[in-house]
């Protein structure tokens, strides 16, 4: 190659050096967020455990790929550049910088930077006979060998163009429990709320959140009858506790399509609907997309 083509590689290296250390976050945001991307229905910007952090790449002609612990991250076109859409899971530390991983080509390859930021689920004590809170070694086996299935099926991404991230609540009740909430049962911490319950009448019509395909339908020990929905680029919501499930594994659904019935499966103690929102295999707020 001649000077002048090693000259315009070293420019764009510097340029794309510059843009990486402007992207590292420190404090509430990793770049200046457009005010576009709110008519883009993109869910909120909110880089804390369980929450979302949105950031732009750059005019490329196709999506990047970018990634988060392995796990590919929802990509969406705004206006000409390129957005990441990255779920920070529930177990990530205030303080704690979260490496997102970005590749454009085969030669050009950077990581952006989240720093987490502090934020209160809140959380309550109780003391309890231990038999409400100890599993028989068969309800354990079973439970691990569920999860190993949920967790896979969380991890499910698809090449689905993304029109929107905003969702629809999908049935009507009072909310009885959010996102992020930890119970203490005799002084050993529980995992936090993976979602939101909404309280209603047992029979209760739940619909889909946002058009998509059925990739699971299930009875689990601890969710009971569940539905998960797959909406694209590793954006999911699931739907549990429920009396009836109305669809197939393969049914594709709109904003409109009835699922299921609020129940009791599972283990729980009233009727209710206990609702999800996986991006790229982690737990999120769904409060940030309604």
């Amino acid at each position: 190659m001649n000077k002048k083509t090693w000259g315009l590689i070293l420019i764009f290296y510097v340029l794309r050096i510059k843009r990486c250390i402007q992207c590292v976050v420190i404090g509430a945001a990793l770049c200046l967020i457009s005010p576009v991307l709110e008519a883009n229905e993109l869910p909120t910007h909110k880089p804390i455990a369980g929450g979302v952090s949105i950031f732009e790449l750059g005019p490329y002609s196709d999506a990047p790929n970018v990634s988060y612990q392995g796990d590919r991250v929802a990509a969406i076109k705004v206006s000409g550049d390129w957005f990441a859409v990255v779920g920070i899971p529930l177990s990530a530390e205030v303080g704690a910088e979260v490496a997102i991983k970005v590749k454009v080509d085969d030669w050009i390859s950077f990581s952006y930077l989240v720093r987490v930021l502090e934020n209160d689920y809140g959380e309550e004590k109780l003391k309890v006979a231990s038999k409400h809170v100890a599993l028989s070694q068969t309800n354990l086996e079973r439970h691990q060998s569920e999860k190993t299935h949920i967790d896979a099926v969380k991890r499910t991404f698809t090449q689905k163009k993304l029109d929107s991230f905003k969702l629809r609540m999908p049935v009507e009740g009072r909310l009885s429990s959010t996102f992020g909430f930890r119970r203490i049962y005799n002084g050993e911490p529980r995992s936090p709320h993976s979602g939101m319950n909404i309280a209603a009448s047992t029979g209760t019509v739940v619909l889909a959140a946002s058009p998509g395909l059925i990739i699971d339908v299930g009875d689990y020990f601890f969710s009971g009858k569940m539905v998960t929905i797959d909406h694209g680029s590793g954006f999911l919501t699931l739907y549990a506790h429920l009396s009836e499930i109305d669809v197939s594994v393969g049914d594709v659904v709109s904003h409109k399509s009835q699922i299921g019935r609020v129940g009791v499966s599972g283990r729980v103690t009233g009727p209710h609907l206990h609702f999800g929102v996986i991006l790229n295999g982690v737990s999120v707020n769904p409060d940030l997309f309604l």
